[in-house]
């Protein structure tokens, strides 16, 4: 069978966060009682509502959670992996039935404090100050890091001198999506991906 992933995002915040709550876990409830500014609670919510979303499409009803190293959440018992996502555009939900990484990110101007701590000179040369080559280089290396359960001082270990929307490098294929303001990048094992856009009224 081939190793397909999807990836779901939604870039509108038009629902209410206490309709849902009693979908989520314990643990993602205690988060949302932590956070204080109305779209991050609604990226709390949203983004975990995609996984159902998503999940119930692999035949996973009822998901139980186990957390892996660094804190990377995994689903109990059951061959589905997930990664979650989100930022000021949106979020996403990437699921596959191998390890996956995503990444969503709304296209911003790189400050140069951040080129010098993110990227390589060659790097640096290939995206000429330009915001949306540096989102998109920005997305690659957060999806393969929270593919490969990692953390953020890896940023230089994986270099994208040359960007593009589809390929495949350190083992994993990538692949990119870019719309409006924003672009999603997703990373793993899989051959074969879809982006999948949702209204918030299918939440």
């Amino acid at each position: 069978m081939m190793n397909s992933a999807k990836v779901y995002y939604c870039d509108e915040y038009d629902f209410e966060c206490e309709r849902f709550i009693h979908l989520l876990p314990k643990e993602r409830q205690t988060k949302l009682d932590r956070l204080r500014l109305e779209k991050d609670k609604k990226n709390c919510v949203g983004a975990y509502l995609l996984l159902l979303k998503a999940l119930r499409e692999f035949g996973v009803d009822k998901p139980e959670f186990e957390t892996g190293e660094n804190g990377k959440p995994y689903i109990k018992g059951n061959p589905v992996f997930f990664n979650l996502s989100h930022s000021k555009c949106g979020f996403a939900c990437a699921v596959s039935s191998s390890e996956i990484g995503a990444d969503i990110q709304e296209t911003v101007v790189p400050k140069e404090a951040t080129l010098k701590k993110a990227c390589s000179e060659k790097e640096r040369e290939s995206i000429l100050n330009n915001s949306l080559a540096f989102t998109h280089l920005w997305t690659l290396k957060e999806s393969v890091i929270k593919k490969n359960g990692e953390t953020l001082a890896q940023y230089k270990k994986y270099e994208f001198p040359h960007i593009g929307n589809d390929f495949y490098a350190y083992g994993n294929h990538f692949a990119s999506l870019k719309e409006n303001d924003f672009v999603i990048t997703a990373c793993g094992g899989f051959e074969k991906i879809e982006f999948i856009k949702v209204k918030s009224t299918e939440l």
